[in-house]
């Protein structure tokens, strides 16, 4: 059996934890019995991660595993596994995800064999996290790939856990179980998909059981924080996040920002532009007392806008509410979201079942280097859902340069020189997006080849600016939305 829990915990840090060890010998009089093998749970561990081995598998020892905690039952998965987690929200299947209690646990050691004359040696590694190495206990499978390279994806999905809805097997609507978001996520060509349930994390431990089987996608973990002043995505918590803003509970946005920061998750406000009434409860965001500072993203297209509006950009998109931020001097990167409730609907094509695909350039496909690549801002969106076309800008000044999200110094005068570079975009027309005041002189451009550079610079004048593009059919349909190259935002 692949060691994937293993891989998992060194590819989330997890592994840098040191763990308890515990020894002992079997012999034949252990044969048909069981072991408990005791050890103490201090308050304050939020998981437990167990791994066992032992040297009698030429002997034909077996050992089944089992978990006790100080007041009951956690789990039992027999030879089907050598190594489990253990969390409040959720579990390796087999185990019982709930309460860090502390105190005195026990690790079950079934032997339904041991032979005659062995002696086998087992070693059990019991490594407990808490909230100071923690790492990133979301992530539920090592890197579907190691490569750097582009993957899509989509940001923003809902299942049965909330209010996602499909049709079963009699044909009603129904709750949708949680594989049919990643199957369809599969279908539409994605690497990676977040499932974002409204303010519950019940989700996770249904994705932890899933993941090792959809080994083909990365599985993101996020929750929508839902409040009566504005929807937010939440990525890799493994705790609780409040959203009963204005409350005893959440009394300021501040609150909830801090809670995201003390689990190192990251937050991005979702469809802002979008109004609030019956049909949207809370969808506008207008929460009082908001600290754009600490805001990583904004979902600058939404899927259901396009449906009503039939255009990715119309006036309730969040475009205009992202730039107005970047005007007012927020480095907040822009991602898209399907907002996908409905996995078995097509909108009349199912490549709308996840529209617009988010594109990042990632270390590796994996929810850590994903959401790594959200803080950096090298992305951008495909809203024609056309692989393999690319959008990117560098830009040089001196000896510095950088790409889409990166942030370069300037002083007044010195001249900042641009590339915009594009793939597979021919016939597509290049529209550049610039901070209010800034004016770059450039002449045609129109992409004619299938691999393009377009350069132009300005100089700048020292003071904070940033530059990004759009590209448009024929039709002056936007079809592609680069992040800005930021000047003089640190």
């Amino acid at each position: 059996m692949k060691n994937w829990l293993l891989g998992l915990m060194l590819a989330t840090g997890l592994a840098q934890a040191e763990p308890m060890i515990l020894t002992g010998t079997l012999t034949h009089a252990d044969h048909n019995t069981y072991r408990e093998v005791p050890f103490e749970v201090p308050a304050g561990t939020e998981a437990i991660y167990v791994k066992v081995s032992h040297d009698g598998q030429d002997d034909n020892t077996v050992i089944d595993l089992g978990m006790y905690d100080p007041f009951g039952f956690r789990g039992w998965s027999g030879g089907n596994k050598t190594e489990f987690y253990i969390s409040q929200f959720d579990a390796t299947p087999s185990y019982r995800p709930g309460p860090i209690l502390h105190g005195t646990w026990h690790l079950i050691l079934g032997l339904p064999n041991v032979s005659i004359g062995v002696e086998t040696d087992f070693r059990a590694e019991i490594t407990l996290i808490n909230s100071e190495n923690r790492g990133n206990s979301t992530e539920f499978h090592t890197p579907i790939s190691t490569e750097r390279g582009w993957y899509r994806g989509d940001f923003h999905a809902h299942t049965g856990h909330s209010d996602g809805s499909c049709t079963s097997l009699a044909g009603n609507k129904v709750p949708c179980p949680v594989h049919k978001t990643l199957d369809a996520a599969l279908e539409a060509g994605l690497d990676f998909v977040s499932v974002t349930d409204h303010n519950t994390l019940t989700h996770q431990a249904t994705l932890r059981e899933l993941a090792p089987y959809y080994d083909t996608i990365a599985v993101i973990a996020g929750r929508e924080v839902t409040t009566f002043n504005g929807h937010a995505n939440v990525f890799s918590a493994n705790q609780p996040t409040d959203f009963q803003l204005g409350s005893n509970r959440l009394p300021t946005l501040s609150h909830l920002y801090q809670q995201v920061e003390d689990q190192n998750a990251l937050i991005s406000i979702n469809h802002p532009g979008r109004p609030t009434g019956a049909e949207c409860m809370g969808c506008g965001w207008n929460p009082p007392g908001n600290d754009y500072s600490r805001v990583d993203a904004i979902e600058i297209v939404n899927t259901p806008q396009y449906l009503l509006h039939e255009t990715f950009d119309h006036p309730l998109s969040g475009i205009p509410f992202w730039e107005q931020k970047l005007e007012q001097g927020y480095r907040i990167i822009g991602i898209g979201g399907s907002d996908n409730h409905e996995p078995d609907v097509d909108y009349g094509d199912p490549k709308y079942r996840f529209a617009p695909v988010t594109v990042v350039k990632a270390d590796s496909l994996s929810q850590a280097d994903i959401l790594d690549a959200v803080r950096v801002g090298r992305i951008y969106l495909d809203l024609a859902l056309e692989p393999g076309r690319l959008i990117d800008i560098e830009a040089r000044n001196g000896n510095q340069s950088g790409f889409m999200g990166d942030t370069l110094t300037a002083n007044q005068g010195d001249r900042i020189e641009l590339t915009f570079i594009t793939e597979q975009a021919e016939g597509l027309s290049l529209e550049l997006i610039t901070s209010s005041g800034l004016t770059i002189e450039h002449g045609e451009l129109q992409v004619n080849q299938s691999e393009s550079q377009h350069q132009m610079s300005y100089t700048s004048d020292g003071e904070r600016s940033w530059v990004r593009a759009n590209l448009r059919d024929s039709d002056g349909r936007l079809v592609m939305v680069s992040n800005p190259v930021f000047i003089n935002f640190d």
